[in-house]
């Protein structure tokens, strides 16, 4: 059991925390004793632990008594040690003295992290301030430069890795569903669901420009191939074919999603009111954030959706700031799709620091709007599912992947291999760190004349190759919602023993397991931890110690 010792101010902070960090912990209680103990004040605790680790930036009194000179800087840096580069968003402190643990500050002297003793205990002195840190992490989030560095994953990592390090017996739930390496949501926000709802508006006056001329001028750049270019000429000349009737409409892709995902759930975002661009979007040409289509044109196919096992969520207008709109435009989706809808993610990604609880008030579950239109990466620096400020019970499924991100000439404008050795990248990053992957790729991105259907391909073989569970975003929620309730106690007086208290499981759910590290046998290590599956019937509890033994 973790001790932590903080200020008012920082205890949300704390609790949201150790929530994605599901190990054992409790705010200090006097009296009790702790084999860690976490402290971000200047009030040092006088508890006996066996490791006592201090976060602040500011110079504290025991500095002078460990003989750690300080250095303080204003400026945020980046943290360069074990787990990669950590970018410090608050001030830091560096020190001289004390044993180096592989911390350091960028261009500074002195360690980020140095380790001492004081009162017997092990004592690690490390030179920020955590759950600030946190704070603005999940209020303001990363900027563009450092998109793909999971900064808060990074935060649990080096905490972990102080606490394993120093033999210390450590037990956590990862986020990582139980019988499976991580978990990815596929999502498809529909924008342009059909040629037919357009006349020649500027999206159909921008379509014919990029099948046409773009295409060969990106033909001649070797970014589009013979096929393609042919492809994308065609569908400029089938145009009035498809207005009249005579052929298919090729914007119409959800059945394609559903073939090449097979067994793969993903959701779909829908808008729901037509000809509406949504108030105090404020950006350039917002009047185009307008769509040509609402939810009950094309009840057919999402019924369709849904009858597949797929979901179909609001693709929002005004829930980010209206929470009457936001009811108004859940009951317009809902009704087209014949079923409940749980989730909002806000068209062109409008949010601030109040749509948390807007949408909650609306009577979403869940939101996935946090993230990028520019980059890939981890805008809130996590890959797991959490509680955004203000909110109560609504969670946030951060955005990682978006394919416009990737391939649009204003974002990214990576070629079609580029983009998939990309999404290969985020693959493999959140199949180590565990989490979420949550990718949206565009209900029109695979027809012409975008084409991105080679990148998505090569996705949906990765996930299938690495056992990623991909269910529908509000399954995914649900998860890591269970995670969320699953609760640890320690058992005072049983020798290192601690409880899990289990909610009551979902038969469509996976499972949870337990991770355990400094074993008595000597297994359970930072590399490699002992892996303990939980039971999957029935809610109750479980206990575990030091012999890696879990009972009923």
């Amino acid at each position: 059991m973790i001790g932590v010792v903080a200020t008012e101010a920082e205890r949300p902070w704390v609790a949201e925390f150790f929530e994605l960090f599901k190990t054992p912990w409790e705010f200090c209680r006097s009296g009790s004793n702790y084999d860690v103990l976490l402290c971000t004040t200047g009030d040092i605790p006088t508890h006996i632990s066996k490791l006592l680790i201090v976060f602040s930036s500011q110079p504290l009194p025991e500095d002078a008594r460990l003989n750690l000179k300080t250095a303080e800087s204003n400026a945020a840096q980046l943290l360069q040690g074990p787990e990669g580069e950590v970018p410090i968003y608050g001030k830091c402190l560096a020190f001289e003295g004390g044993r180096s643990l592989g911390w350091q500050f960028a261009g500074a002297t002195g360690g980020g992290a140095v380790e001492s003793s004081l009162h017997g205990m092990r004592l690690v002195r490390v030179g920020f301030d955590l759950f600030e840190e946190v704070e603005h992490l999940l209020t303001h989030g990363q900027p563009v430069q450092h998109a793909a560095i999971p900064t808060l994953e990074l935060h649990i990592a080096m905490l972990r890795r102080l606490i394993v390090e120093s033999g210390m017996f450590l037990v956590e739930i990862p986020p990582i569903p139980q019988g499976y390496s991580m978990t990815a949501c596929l999502t498809h926000d529909m924008d342009h669901p059909g040629l037919r709802f357009h006349g020649l508006d500027h999206t159909i006056l921008g379509f014919l420009k990029r099948a046409t001329v773009s295409s060969l001028v990106n033909f001649l750049r070797n970014r589009l191939s013979l096929d393609q270019l042919l492809r994308n000429w065609i569908a400029a000349l089938k145009l009035p074919l498809v207005y009249s009737g005579v052929a298919r409409d090729f914007w119409r892709q959800t059945e394609r999603y559903i073939e090449l995902e097979g067994d793969l759930a993903s959701t779909f975002f829908v808008i729901p009111k037509k000809h509406e661009a949504g108030q105090r979007v404020g950006r350039q040409n917002s009047q185009r954030r307008a769509s040509a289509y609402e939810a009950a044109e094309i009840a057919e196919d999402l019924r369709g959706i849904v009858a597949s096992g797929r979901e179909v969520g609001v693709h929002g207008l005004d829930a980010w700031m209206n929470a009457s709109l936001g009811r108004e435009e859940h009951e317009l989706v809902a009704a087209a799709a014949g079923n409940g809808c749980t989730g909002v993610r806000m068209h062109w990604l409008c949010f601030d620091k109040d749509s948390p609880a807007t949408s909650e008030a609306a009577g979403y579950d869940y939101d996935s709007t946090v993230g990028y239109n520019e980059c890939v990466g981890y805008r809130s620096g996590t890959t797991q599912v959490y509680r955004p400020p203000g909110a109560k019970k609504l969670l946030e499924l951060p955005l990682h992947l978006m394919d416009t991100a990737l391939l649009y000439p204003a974002y990214l404008n990576l070629s079609q291999q580029q983009a998939a050795e990309r999404v290969q990248s985020m693959v493999d990053h959140v199949n180590r760190i565990g989490g979420v992957l949550t990718v949206n790729w565009h209900d029109r991105s695979l027809a012409p004349e975008r084409q991105w259907e080679l990148p998505y391909r090569r996705l949906l073989t990765m996930l299938r190759e690495r056992r990623a569970w991909c269910p529908p975003a509000a399954k995914a929620v649900r998860w890591f919602r269970r995670r969320r309730t699953a609760e640890w106690q320690s058992q005072a007086g049983e020798g290192g023993v601690v409880k899990l208290l289990l909610p009551e499981p979902e038969i469509a759910l996976p499972g949870m397991v337990v991770h355990a590290y400094n074993l008595s046998d000597g297994s359970g290590t930072l590399k490699q931890p002992a892996k303990l599956p939980l039971p999957t019937q029935g809610a109750g509890s479980v206990a575990i110690n030091r012999a890696g033994l879990v009972r009923a």
